[in-house]
């Protein structure tokens, strides 16, 4: 379980490298929550699919799906990426009917 523990957060860590084209840039807008300014959409492609399986499995904590919930949302809407945001709210939904 620590393992797993571990490639989670290397995961989560590595989100806003593939995200942004500005790592800097990127944390200090999301500090003082101004817009994200997202990269190249090849990132949010390449992301999307890794972010939905571990947005399903039960093994993830609760608080780490939402977030990653909301980066599919996010490279959905701001990189144009429509398969993100209708992943995001597969997962929701899969959530609310108590669907595996």
């Amino acid at each position: 379980y620590v393992e797993i523990e571990e490639l989670i957060r290397g995961l989560l860590l590595s989100i806003p490298f593939v995200l942004s084209s500005d790592v800097q840039k990127f944390h200090q807008n999301a500090a003082t929550r101004a817009p994200l300014i997202p990269g190249r959409p090849i990132g949010g492609l390449m992301l999307t699919h890794t972010l939905y399986v571990l947005s399903v499995l039960p093994i993830i904590d609760q608080k780490i799906q939402g977030y990653l919930r909301e980066c599919m949302a996010w490279i959905g809407h701001h990189m144009k990426i429509g398969q993100a945001v209708i992943l995001s709210n597969v997962s929701l939904l899969k959530k609310a009917k108590g669907v595996s």
